[in-house]
């Protein structure tokens, strides 16, 4: 059986790291990637973020989702969410490398032409892309792995998290923008009517202001039942439209907790809960911490 493994699984199996919190995870070496995304049978994992792998020395083989493929050193390796690894085979040790595992929310809050990458990212058909980067591409990443390693060892800086925060997010808009990932997606993303439905839904999500807890809100504005739209979005994503719903709604709670000086009663106001007791109840349910424990411990 193949295990299905979140950047908070991947927290719990380890903590040897090179950065890690509920958004992203940070390794300096892709030979890691065998310790840490194995399955229970120590061979396979469905990892259900997107992850990006850097390759700087060597030359070897990947296997995902079934699809074995040759990098090299010079490459970058961009995978959807919901792809299956087999770990890296070992007469390839000389292949090192760094990797990124990117969860959904951070990859849409910080691209571009969201709903383009997402389509390129859900693409059944497209497990992955191989990159191969110019020696001035390159050298910009090695220079964004040697600012972030410098900020993860500054331990003492005031706004070391956030810093690094920052700097993930420009990086992960480089790793998309290498080679014109988004000319890619537009030419071998195409879209059925599943998809189609299933961008709209994204682009909802994305742009309505507060946005709506209430599925039936969505599947009204796009003209087809609450049933068909979740059976659409679990086909296209393995996800239902309320998890989506939920980790857009939570990632507002948690902006407007950790990033302002908002009351609780004014982002209860903000995003349009019915009162503050419904507020806290459903900030309990999803992050198991009341509305000021969460803005106490920061998010961890």
């Amino acid at each position: 059986m193949i295990d299905e493994i979140t950047i908070k699984d991947m927290l719990a199996l380890s903590s040897q790291y090179t950065y890690a919190c509920e958004d992203f995870i940070l390794v300096n070496d892709a030979e890691q990637v065998k310790h840490h995304t194995s399955g229970s049978d120590g061979e396979y994992a469905q990892l259900m973020d997107a992850i990006f792998l850097f390759i700087r020395e060597g030359q070897g083989e990947l296997e995902i989702n079934g699809i074995t493929t040759t990098v090299s050193a010079g490459d970058i390796v961009a995978c959807r969410p919901n792809s299956t690894f087999r770990r890296v085979v070992e007469k390839n040790s000389g292949l090192r490398g760094s990797f990124i595992v990117v969860s959904r929310r951070m990859l849409m809050d910080c691209i571009p032409n969201t709903q383009m990458i997402i389509g390129a990212l859900f693409n059944l058909g497209h497990a992955f892309h191989v990159l191969h980067l110019t020696e001035k591409e390159q050298s910009i990443f090695i220079h964004y792995a040697t600012l972030l390693r410098l900020k993860v060892e500054d331990t003492t800086h005031a706004y070391r998290s956030e810093v690094i925060h920052q700097l993930v997010k420009c990086l992960i808009c480089e790793l998309i923008g290498a080679h014109m990932l988004e000319e890619l997606a537009a030419k071998q993303f195409e879209v059925g009517q599943s998809e189609k439905l299933f961008l709209r839904f994204i682009h909802q999500l994305e742009t309505t202001r507060p946005r709506p807890r209430f599925i039936e809100h969505y599947a009204a504005e796009l003209c087809v039942t609450a049933k068909h739209l979740s059976e659409v979005c679990k086909k296209v994503s393995g996800r239902t439209a309320l998890q989506w719903i939920t980790e857009f709604i939570t990632n507002d709670i948690r902006y407007h907790l950790l990033h302002t000086d908002l009351s609780i009663k004014e982002i209860v106001y903000q995003l349009q809960f019915p009162n503050s007791s419904f507020f806290g109840k459903y900030v309990r349910t999803h992050f198991g911490k009341s509305p000021s424990e969460l803005r106490r411990s920061g998010g961890k």
